[in-house]
Formats: structure tokens, sequence, C-alpha cells
């Protein structure tokens, strides 16, 4: 038995019990599915190709300094021009109770440029040795031009330890150095949530349901990985 297979038979075996979090288990599995599943569904093209982000994007609270996070978040590029064509945030439950309309409606409201300046505003305000983690976010952002920087990467050290002044001036000059693709600011992120089915279809602008049900067809490279998984989706309600 392969260790792929001992992890999908022991994930297989838990789901059948209360209180496991099954989501957390099967997130990182299903995400090596996602690109076969938007072309499955037709929610991207041949001439299109998926790249990840990020995994569990923060979305700051202008409320307070707490973020909620995106399952993962992935970027449409166009093969011949190298350029994004869409961003999609992705949920993913394995159980109907784990849908929520007000995180719905939040993904839905928030602008790009706030889930930017969420992740700058965290490079300040967390602990020394974790700002890295927020930088390496950004600088792919950069990387996949979902954002444009004077100078392009981030390179200077940001666990470097400097005066109260420093710092701040540090972080003046790296929001002045984004500059926000306009197209990108008009083409807002489009929602995708991977679940069992609900029991009343929903119909929201800039949403798609995707249900296990509708993927048992469903035909990719690592095709008996994928049947192997689809054992475990199917008992998802």
């Amino acid at each position: 038995m392969s260790i792929y297979e001992a992890i999908i038979k022991e994930i297989s075996e838990n789901i059948n019990y209360p209180y496991y979090s099954a989501e957390r288990r099967i997130d990182v599995i299903l995400s090596l599915f996602i690109e076969d599943i938007f072309k499955h569904e037709k929610i991207i093209g041949k001439t299109s190709r998926l790249v990840k982000l990020a995994p569990e994007l923060p979305l700051s609270n202008k409320n307070n300094r707490q973020s909620d996070c995106v399952d993962f978040v992935f970027v449409e590029i166009d093969n011949a021009t190298q350029e994004p064509l869409n961003i999609f945030f992705v949920e993913i439950k394995t159980d109907t109770k784990s849908y929520n309309r007000k995180q719905l409606e939040e993904y839905l409201a928030i602008k790009w440029q706030d889930v930017v300046m969420g992740v700058i505003n965290n490079i300040e305000n967390t602990k020394l040795g974790y700002r890295s983690k927020y930088i390496t976010l950004l600088n792919r952002m950069i990387e996949l031009k979902i954002v444009s920087r004077t100078g392009g990467k981030i390179e200077y050290d940001v666990n470097k330890e400097s005066s109260r002044q420093d710092k701040r001036k540090q972080y003046e000059d790296l929001k002045e150095s984004l500059e926000y693709i306009k197209e990108q600011e008009e083409r807002k992120q489009k929602v995708i949530y991977l679940g069992p089915k609900l029991a009343k279809d929903q119909e929201v602008c800039r949403v798609k349901y995707i249900y296990y049900s509708q993927l048992e067809s469903l035909k990719c490279a690592k095709n008996e990985e994928w049947k192997k998984l689809y054992e475990i989706l199917k008992k998802c309600t």
C-alpha cells in the first residue's frame, strides 16, 4: 500500500466519526485536482491554465486585527500573454452545514486592493519572525502580476530589527511602491464552492457551486488517485 493509499484509507475510515474535521485533511489532496475540476466544469478553457496563489489567504477585518481566510485562491493565466484573467476564491466543504451565507457575502464584497493592503498591514503588525511569510505571499502576487510593484519583488530584510521610525518608513515606502492594475480592480474575484449538494440550488452572480456528485466522470492525468479520493467525497453529505 502506497502512502497516498494509506492516507486515503485513514480519512475514509475517520470521516464516519463525529467531530472529525475532514475538510482540513481533504483540502490539500483535493487542491491537486482543482485545475482538472475547473476544466471539467468549463470554468476555464483550453487556452488558459490555473495557478495557485496561496492557501488560507487572509482577508483582514477592518474592525480588528483578526483575519478570516479563504481556503485557496487560484489565478487563471492566459497561456499566450501570461497575463492574469480571473481570480477564484475556492472554498472546500465536506458537509452542507458548513456553507455560510455571511462568508459568501464577505468574499463577494471585498475589493482586491483591500486584500493586498491587508497583507501589507499584517507585515507591519505581525511578530518579527512571521513577517517573511507575508512577504512570500506578497511576492507571489507580484510574480503572478496580480499587483505590480516598482522595483519588482521585495528583497529587503523584514526580519532586521530597526527603530520604530525606520520601521514605519519601510512600510510606507512599500505601500507607495505598489501599483494596482486597473483591469484587475474592475475584474472582481469569483467564488467557487466545492462540496456536497445543497437541498436547494443557489444562484448568485460570480458564484458557482460544484457538487461532488458532478465529478464522478472526471478524467485526468492522475486518474487512479482521483478515483480513490472520489470514494471519500461520495461520503460527504
